[in-house]
């Protein structure tokens, strides 16, 4: 067997099979759009295509086939993808263990959390924690679901908190709380007062809501639907606050988990719990299955697991 210094030795790897290229391509293979693809690994669409082109050159073989705006792999392409990513993975291992020789005795600890969590829960939880581990620096940010999974995946991050669990064989996912749906309202609102409401107490409600694309209309639409109410929102938005602030200036209500209305409590607006079905949704820990022998990420997500673990 030839040692690691015949091999370098000996080896001659094309210069355009490079890490970047070989991401390009783990982006694309996971996206299946250039333009998604691109965005994700954060350069212009041209240097992406032009990176995948190099790499396709190097291997002599096709990777993509490109059908319109859209692109699927080749078997070539698929037999590659889990090559790529394993490597993709141990590079950014190595890269982490670099970066903590680096800093000494410290510890970096990068999160990513869904943004019903990331107002102002998480980073308590995260001060908190600091200041108990002053060796350790938690960097926060936020994402949807999709994304948050992607950067567990290649290691960008080393802890997602989501609410769906995707993919069992490749990471490991735990339960940390549920939370029931609620509904806001303002003061002059005819429910105001009231300590819970039913599903059906708010049938034909001015309803803002997020976007049909969105997990959260669904849950919303589906629990409509269990009582025997077509649901038809007033308005689709984007984004939270946009939501709150039609709940409080025009007197709209919005079905949020209770968290998220209370991360986005204005003045003069309630959150109350809905019943008739009693309806909740659930947040879970998602790390890489090797990830959890990092004792760093252990402990923080033994840690995160204690604060919010009781509120389910």
């Amino acid at each position: 067997m030839q040692t690691t210094l015949e091999r370098l030795t000996a080896s001659h790897l094309d210069p355009r099979i490079s890490r970047r290229n070989l991401s390009y391509f783990y982006f694309a293979a996971t996206e299946l759009n250039f333009t998604r693809a691109a965005k994700s690994a954060g350069v212009a669409q041209p240097s992406l295509s032009r990176g995948i082109v190099l790499l396709e050159a190097a291997l002599n073989d096709q990777l993509f086939e490109r059908i319109g705006k859209t692109v699927q792999l080749t078997p070539r392409g698929r037999a590659l993808l889990p090559a790529v990513e394993y490597y993709l993975n141990q590079y950014l291992d190595f890269a982490e263990w670099l970066d903590a020789q680096k800093f000494g005795d410290s510890t970096r600890l990068r999160i990513s959390a869904i943004s019903t969590l990331t107002a102002e829960l998480l980073p308590r939880i995260i001060s908190d924690y600091q200041r108990a581990n002053p060796a350790t620096t938690v960097e926060l940010n936020d994402g949807i679901n999709d994304e948050i999974v992607r950067s567990v995946l290649v290691g960008s991050v080393d802890l997602g908190i989501t609410t769906t669990v995707e993919n069992p064989s490749q990471f490991r996912t735990k339960l940390l709380f549920k939370d029931r749906y609620a509904v806001a309202v303002n003061s002059a609102h005819r429910l105001f007062d009231r300590e819970v409401v039913s599903w059906k107490e708010l049938e034909g409600e001015q309803i803002a809501t997020f976007e049909r694309s969105s997990s959260l209309f669904h849950d919303v639409q589906q629990s409509f639907q269990t009582v025997g109410i077509h649901f038809e929102p007033k308005t689709k938005v984007k984004y939270r606050n946009t939501l709150m602030g039609l709940v409080r200036h025009q007197g709209m209500i919005t079905i949020l988990p209770k968290l998220a209305i209370q991360e986005s409590l204005q003045p003069n607006v309630r959150a109350i719990p809905i019943i008739d079905p009693i309806v909740e949704r659930s947040y879970y820990i998602l790390t890489r299955k090797d990830h959890l022998d990092n004792s760093a990420i252990r402990r923080f997500h033994d840690y995160l697991q204690a604060q919010l673990g009781s509120r389910h």
